[in-house]
């Protein structure tokens, strides 16, 4: 990386952290499984369900910065900058869809 600039070395550092909170997030506070609950038909908890809806926004949140970042280095013609930002952006839409996904098949009528 000796190559990158710094602004550059710093959006990579913010994306890496910001794409371990998100991966972490849902299980940094897990809530503990009641014994008693019955989870015979389902995989995950309402608190679960609520932290998948919050990955959800955060990653989209963070695809939406990146593309508004990638436009603008495109306007200001640091298309490689651009680039690395569109690709970012790209990464995190597939996370908030992942997301989205388990949300859809085991979070349907848990969470508003």
């Amino acid at each position: 990386m000796k190559n990158v600039d710094k602004s550059t070395k710093l959006l990579l550092a913010i994306i890496a952290m910001a794409l371990c909170l998100i991966a972490l997030n849902p299980w940094i506070h897990m809530p503990t499984v009641n014994a008693q609950e019955d989870q015979s038909n389902s995989l995950l908890t309402k608190e679960h369900c609520a932290l998948v809806k919050k990955g959800v926004g955060d990653s989209l949140g963070v695809a939406d910065y990146l593309f508004k970042e990638a436009k603008k280095y495109k306007k200001e013609g640091a298309g490689k900058k651009s680039g690395e930002s569109f690709e970012s952006a790209i990464k995190f839409s597939e996370l908030g869809e992942n997301y989205s996904t388990v949300f859809s098949v085991w979070c349907k009528n848990k969470v508003n």
